[in-house]
């Protein structure tokens, strides 16, 4: 295997020889790990262990780089130019494993896709679980109180811990390491009793993503239209379930929006835009039982606006201003298809919990 640097604009970035100027992909589809000087990068899609990286301080990166890559890949990247270089044979095979470990697991904390077809994962058992891993690569990481952070984001962990009885084994095993962890780092893990909110029940997704449609009046039109991934917090609408709208008249005239909610009880205070901008219907989207719901009365004229000009636009207004470029529904698709392989044959607590619920 060989590795291209190329350097821009004071950074280096490290990338497969074969891979084009034009390569890239979703912040969804890649697990990242923040270490010394530089962003450790692993296309989630790929088997590739070696990860790709973004180098902003070589030398602070140095004992990484040699680690991953080899001293030939490290001393080069300190270098003004672009070069191709060998990976030597053996490097980071150990490092590689063990931090995309931590990359994965982070990656599943932030963009994992429930919703109707693939199960939650609890976050407070991944929180569990990322503490454990961040323990692992300590040397590598730019954060001096990495460990400590990830502690203290898993105080919850041992009451989720205690709701999967069918893996009762595993989960006291992941209970005590991590009480020895925190007593290690002199973290107190009780300061939360109760950790994120577990995922609601197959079933009761499955009811959800049926959703509830608004029956009152005549339906004059309806329609569905994807969420960007990108355009809301991760983990607050179900990633396989389009949004959805209809025009109901009853008396005025009314527009319906529904959006499937990710497990959780998360309230965050979405919007959505119908048609043109110009025509100024931007609704609050409130969170009601699993979804996301908002009804208003908008002008007559809506009826009989162009197919085209039908669009909603769901989105979190402090993450985005205006619509972007749709998302590539094959990676979408092929995210999806990731988190179904990987509940198949389970990896992590987590995911073998998820399967069982």
């Amino acid at each position: 295997m060989s590795v291209l640097i190329r350097v821009r604009d004071g950074a280096a970035t490290i990338i497969p020889a074969e891979a084009s100027d034009d390569d890239a992909t979703a912040p969804f589809a890649v697990a990242l790990v923040e270490a010394r000087g530089a962003l450790l990068r692993w296309d989630v899609l790929s088997d590739e262990t070696h990860p790709d990286a973004v180098v902003w301080d070589a030398a602070a990166a140095r004992d990484v780089l040699e680690e991953f890559y080899g001293v030939e890949v490290a001393e080069a990247v300190a270098g003004p130019t672009a070069a191709t270089i060998p990976v030597t044979p053996g490097s980071g095979t150990t490092s590689s494993g063990t931090a995309r470990t931590l990359a994965m697991l982070t990656w599943a904390r932030a963009w994992w896709p429930a919703g109707a077809a693939v199960p939650a994962l609890d976050p407070a058992i991944l929180d569990a679980e990322i503490a454990l891993a961040t323990a692992a690569v300590e040397h590598l990481l730019d954060d001096d109180e990495a460990v400590e952070r990830a502690l203290a984001d898993a105080a919850g962990a041992e009451h989720a811990l205690r709701r999967v009885p069918a893996l009762a084994a595993e989960a006291a095993q992941l209970s005590e390491m991590l009480a020895a962890l925190a007593e290690d780092y002199g973290v107190d893990l009780d300061a939360d009793t109760t950790g994120p909110v577990a995922a609601a029940p197959r079933e009761e997704w499955a009811l959800a993503a049926g959703g509830h449609a608004p029956s009152a009046g005549i339906e004059l039109g309806g329609g569905t239209a994807a969420v960007a991934w990108r355009d809301v917090p991760a983990q607050t609408v179900a990633a396989d379930v389009d949004a959805r709208w209809a025009l109901r008249q009853k008396g005025a005239l009314y527009l319906h929006v529904c959006v499937t909610a990710a497990p959780g009880d998360g309230d965050t205070a979405l919007r959505a835009r119908f048609g043109p901008a110009a025509l100024g219907i931007d609704v609050t989207l409130q969170r009601e039982g699993a979804g996301f719901h908002a009804t208003a009365e908008v002008p007559d004229e809506v009826v009989s606006l162009p197919a085209a000009e039908r669009t909603l636009w769901v989105r979190d207004p402090r993450l985005v201003d205006e619509p972007g470029p749709a998302e590539d529904s094959r990676l979408r698709g092929g995210i999806v298809a990731l988190a179904l392989a990987r509940l198949a044959h389970p990896n992590t607590l987590a995911e073998r919990a998820a399967v069982g619920r």
